[in-house]
């Protein structure tokens, strides 16, 4: 499954609800939004490429980076840019 970009931003709101807003998630999301844009990788190709904030597994990433790794992943799959992904991105960490 791929996200476009209404489904991409709403899969983040879903997920910011699921792990309780805090500060410290808005960082994150903050972060890895940043990270998009200097993101060369696509859709499926190695992980291991992409900016550590966007990696899923690393050890500083926590289970709700990882689920939004994985949803970016599915965004890039749904061919939405980078600055797409990011702007869905900021808007979430904004707040409700």
């Amino acid at each position: 499954m791929s996200y476009k970009q209404a489904d991409f931003k709403s899969e983040i709101a879903i997920n910011a609800k699921i792990y309780k807003w805090s500060a410290a998630w808005r960082t994150d999301l903050t972060t890895m939004a940043t990270a998009l844009g200097t993101d060369t990788t696509t859709h499926d190709t190695t992980i291991q490429a992409a900016p550590v904030a966007l990696r899923p597994g690393v050890r500083t990433n926590n289970k709700y980076k990882n689920d939004i790794a994985l949803i970016i992943n599915k965004g890039k799959g749904g061919n939405l840019t980078a600055a797409q992904m990011a702007a869905a991105m900021n808007a979430v960490a904004a707040g409700p």
